[in-house]
């Protein structure tokens, strides 16, 4: 288990805080305001294997979303400055308008685009350094986390967390389940996709 988004996070370089709003014990986020917000999970692994999911929960206006993983220490690195997720070396972001994976500055075609109502899951595998991303329970790249077909090569020996960066000059909200088996207040099991 993940536990709950993390609650510290820190300032852009304009001195705007990059946390979203946090609902429902932390495990929801609300973005808005024109602003570049970061909401990731509170504990990180290095070895192992590791599933999340976000659910778009409701959207409106300008928005642009990258969902995947942080690697921690470049995180931290880059916490005073401007910390895109798609920018960090050894960080990965699934971008909602093409499933582009993006690290580094750069993106490479991997997947489908996302929007309200759907889950995007995340499978990392740690011992294979292997990403994986589902929409609505299909797995993209026609990938199989069980056997390691169709995954994203990932940078061995760091630790990551599961987490989201959001940019809204509307509203953007997205529940976020590292394990604890909601969304929002509802049942991961009854959630459905709508």
């Amino acid at each position: 288990v993940f536990a709950t988004v993390n609650a510290v996070i820190g300032n852009n370089t304009n001195g705007n805080a990059l946390q979203p709003t946090l609902e429902n014990a932390n495990t929801t986020s609300v973005y808005g305001s024109g602003e570049w917000r970061i909401a990731q999970s509170t504990l990180g692994a290095s070895s192992g294997k590791y599933y999340s999911e976000f659910k778009i929960i409701e959207v409106n206006g300008t928005w642009y979303s990258y969902i995947g993983i942080y690697d921690i220490d470049g995180y931290a690195a880059k916490i005073s400055g401007y910390p895109y997720l798609s920018d960090m070396a050894n960080c990965y972001g699934l971008k909602d308008s093409n499933g582009n994976i993006h690290t580094g500055g750069s993106g490479t075609s991997y997947g489908v685009s996302y929007g309200a109502g759907n889950i995007i899951g995340v499978a990392m595998d740690l011992d294979n350094n292997k990403l994986y991303f589902s929409k609505d329970g299909v797995w993209m790249n026609s990938a199989n986390p069980s056997n390691g077909t169709g995954g994203y090569s990932i940078t061995a020996d760091k630790t990551y967390v599961f987490g989201i960066q959001h940019y809204a000059t509307g509203y953007f909200r997205v529940s976020h389940n590292y394990g604890n088996g909601y969304f929002q207040t509802t049942a991961v099991s009854s959630a459905g996709t709508n």
